[in-house]
């Protein structure tokens, strides 16, 4: 019969023309993407803190981080843990990278403490996943 169709061979054109979109979509997103890997990504300017440590008195539990001294070493590299800011009392930091660190802080009137083989890992841009420590310091009298 001239000008019918017919329906199962439309079905299949059908069906064989989406599959045909579809691919065609997969196709361009995958090449979309790597396009997306070959372009250099840019990371803003900042400072990394690796290492934050929480400084207590073990006895007490009161927080002494102000007055205190310590530093984060990797490899030969060695920065100083110093407060964030003027006000603070609770906790020391530095800046640095991912890496493995050995932390050590001192405090006059109690015992130093010492925490080796900090693993910081790397979060993405540079960035390092900052460890959070508590370091108790337990005085010497």
């Amino acid at each position: 019969m001239s000008g019918s169709v017919n329906p199962s061979s439309h079905e299949r054109d059908h069906t064989s023309r989406w599959r045909r979109r579809l691919t065609l979509l997969a196709a361009t997103a995958a090449m979309g993407m790597l396009g997306a890997c070959s372009e250099e990504t840019v990371c803003p300017d900042a400072f990394f803190l690796p290492i934050q440590v929480e400084v207590r008195d073990a006895v007490t539990g009161a927080h002494i981080a102000r007055g205190a001294t310590g530093t984060i070493q990797y490899g030969d590299s060695i920065a100083p843990l110093k407060l964030p800011n003027a006000e603070s009392e609770l906790y020391l930091v530095a800046l640095g990278g991912p890496g493995i660190y050995d932390v050590r802080i001192q405090k006059d009137g109690y015992q130093d403490w010492e925490k080796r083989r900090v693993m910081v890992t790397y979060l993405g841009c540079g960035q390092p996943r900052t460890v959070f420590l508590n370091a108790e310091l337990k005085p010497t009298t």
